[in-house]
């Protein structure tokens, strides 16, 4: 009932991201709590709900984790269409099995992670720490969502960044050379701009998209992708009552 108020008081869009610890078996009892109480809001809401997933934050995550936690909102009577797993590309799924799983069942698949290209250590390596993630490369990134077009379900991909720490702290030392009178005003801007255009909340497109277009994949399937994807996905008529 509380996140309903808010909701409707704050003209709240989606419900998300709902987490999920990092380097985890399952989720944690208080985490069920949440991921039921999401379902029930979204139930007299109809607002979209995205994931967190811990794909790639260490050894103990099982790889139907996006399945289990769709599992979840269905438990409560959620439509899995109104789902997205997100973290999935975190995920080293060269055939897109996993993909394919979840998508087989309704749900989008987000790969929302485009921003962040920490590379997994070698085998043996301790897990990540503080829940720091380690991501698959674009090329295995490229190679896992052509398997995901190629089955069919182009329709149900969602792409997107995620936060990435890197640009903003380098963002911050070009405002101490800001401050310090070492850069101009202009060349701070212009520089923090391409930071964020290639490492940052630019990059799917600017950097990802172009390889995926590399790849093979028609104009017709990006516009699919990129557009009318997170169109349908975030559209929702709301509920009152």
């Amino acid at each position: 009932e509380d996140f309903v108020r808010e909701i409707r008081r704050d003209g709240i869009g989606a419900l998300g991201e709902i987490g999920q610890s990092p380097n985890s078996r399952e989720l944690s009892p208080l985490e069920r709590k949440m991921f039921r109480a999401v379902g029930k809001t979204h139930l007299q809401t109809n607002l979209p709900i995205f994931t967190h997933n811990p794909y790639g934050t260490g050894p103990n995550v099982p790889r139907q984790a996006g399945l289990l936690q769709l599992d979840a909102f269905e438990a409560v009577g959620v439509k899995p269409d109104r789902v997205a797993i997100g973290h999935v590309c975190c995920l080293d799924d060269s055939q897109a099995d996993m993909m394919k799983q979840i998508a087989k069942r309704g749900a989008y698949v987000g790969f929302d992670r485009m921003a962040n290209t920490h590379p997994a250590p070698p085998p043996g390596s301790p897990p990540p720490r503080n829940g720091q993630v380690h991501d698959i490369s674009d090329e295995q990134r490229v190679k896992e969502i052509l398997e995901f077009i190629g089955a069919g379900y182009e329709k149900q991909l969602l792409l997107a960044d995620d936060n990435t720490l890197q640009p903003l702290q380098i963002g911050e030392a070009i405002n101490q050379l800001e401050k310090v009178q070492w850069l101009t005003g202009e060349s701070s801007a212009k520089i923090k701009s391409m930071i964020f255009r290639d490492m940052g909340t630019g990059r799917t497109v600017s950097r990802f998209v172009p390889k995926l277009r590399k790849a093979g994949v028609k104009e017709k399937t990006l516009h699919t992708i990129l557009y009318d994807n997170p169109r349908r996905f975030l559209a929702f008529e709301p509920k009152n009552s």
